[in-house]
């Protein structure tokens, strides 16, 4: 392959991305601009007067960090458990190739022992 070829597919992803962060961004634009009322926000004994939209995005980032505290722990186990399971493969691997090589020179050890056994038994038989 050429390596135009190779190349062509990441301008159009990279197009495409930033054509979904521009749509995105015009999105964020227009809802910020339909939820511009200020409204009074009261939590305990505060008080604040903040946009909605400010209010919404708050409470979006709060619900994603919160999602991000509960989900991390368990990607970090997850993680931990795959290196794991990699270093066991690898161990595996290891092995494997190493009784291949055994297996190998075993076979080739017996094969030469059963051409001195074929050769005594003509030789006895020979007599």
């Amino acid at each position: 392959m050429s390596t135009s070829n190779q190349q062509s597919p990441q301008p159009k992803g990279r197009l495409l991305q930033l054509t979904l962060i521009a749509a995105f961004a015009i999105l964020v634009v227009w809802f910020t601009i339909q939820n511009a009322d200020t409204i009074s926000f009261q939590f305990a004994t505060w008080t604040w007067q903040v946009s909605l939209a400010l209010l919404l995005f708050a409470s979006l980032f709060i619900g994603i960090l919160l999602a991000c505290i509960v989900v991390l722990p368990q990607l970090w186990s997850e993680r931990r458990y795959r290196k794991k399971i990699d270093k066991q493969f690898k161990t595996l691997e290891a092995d494997k190739n190493a009784l291949q090589k055994e297996n190998t020179a075993l076979t080739g050890e017996r094969n030469t022992l059963r051409e001195e056994r074929d050769a005594l038994r003509r030789k006895l038989g020979a007599s």
